[in-house]
């Protein structure tokens, strides 16, 4: 068994994890709070208590959101957790706990090793993983291995440039955008007969509304398709890939905006690329974070 946890700006969420995935327990705690004590120090308490529990697990395995140092022992920024700087991790946790394995990734990257070792890569050599939720992260697969780039921090998709409006991919795709783009489309008499005009619009709205048929719902989402497009358009010329995995909160959407997705990368590109191109939707689900992190360890990733 292994511990796998998710850092994430609201939760922090904890799970031990057998070898074929299954969950043994669970368990989540408010990263704020735990800020206030020192994120380490309060996912060390935590991990002692499940220690106590599950004394046969054997290593740790956390995904944070943000970048971590290239020697995979140290985050170096959080955006959306505060006070989280050039922390020491791995050396705080290995402290505190010298007979277990302990390593770090970043979030996006942690599912996308998850997606390979539990879920829907699962037999995949190649592939890249996109999280879509209140931000856009990357993860690559090549050759059964992760990508990290010269410095440990590659596939940052979210912050790649699109024509539309020469915004970033996370500038039209975070949840906090897509909800803004609706409310904007509200706007608009053509769409005056939607539903979604007249109510507090919201990411969870609008998939139900694309469900009813909503125009308004469904251009939302054909924009989706089109800007991660044009961000994967990017990725295909840098890196050769041609099989995605979605994930995250947006993913849920999945048959509504890949279509255009597709559209959008066969409109650009020629045949070479495009032949063969695949689409997944991730398996893991809400659990993808713990899996991913725990997935660390059972992958046999890195060496700390």
């Amino acid at each position: 068994m292994v511990i796998g946890i998710d850092v994430g700006g609201t939760t922090i969420k904890f799970g031990v994890i057998k070898l074929n995935g299954e969950i043994a327990f669970a368990k989540r705690i408010d990263t704020m709070q735990a800020a206030a004590a020192g994120i380490t120090d309060a996912m060390i308490k935590e991990v002692k208590s499940i220690i106590a529990e599950f004394p046969e697990v054997e290593g740790i395995g956390i995904g944070f959101p943000g970048l971590v140092s290239k020697d995979r022992k140290s985050v170096i920024l959080l955006p959306n957790v505060p006070g989280v700087a050039n922390e020491e991790v791995v050396a705080k946790f290995k402290k505190e706990l010298p007979k277990l394995i302990v390593k770090i990734e970043n979030d996006a990257k942690c599912a996308a090793l998850g997606e390979l070792q539990f879920g829907e890569a699962k037999g995949m050599t190649d592939f890249l993983f996109i999280s879509l939720g209140t931000g856009v992260g990357g993860g690559y697969i090549c050759d059964k291995k992760l990508f990290l780039g010269s410095h440990g921090n590659a596939t940052e998709v979210g912050h790649m440039y699109t024509p539309m409006e020469g915004k970033t991919v996370e500038q039209h795709l975070g949840l906090h955008q897509i909800t803004e783009y609706a409310k904007n489309l509200a706007k608009d008499p053509a769409f005056a007969t939607s539903d979604l005009s007249k109510q507090n619009i919201n990411p969870k709205l609008i998939f139900e509304a694309a469900t009813k048929g909503d125009k308004l719902a469904l251009a939302v989402w054909e924009h989706v398709g089109k800007a991660l497009g044009y961000g994967l358009i990017s990725m295909m010329r840098f890196s050769d890939v041609n099989k995605f995995v979605i994930g995250g909160g947006v993913a849920g959407a999945f048959d509504f905006f890949i279509p255009q997705t597709e559209k959008t990368i066969r409109e650009n590109l020629p045949a070479y690329y495009c032949d063969g191109i695949e689409f997944r939707k991730a398996s893991d689900g809400e659990n993808a974070g713990i899996l991913g992190a725990a997935s660390l360890i059972y992958h046999s990733y890195g060496d700390n």
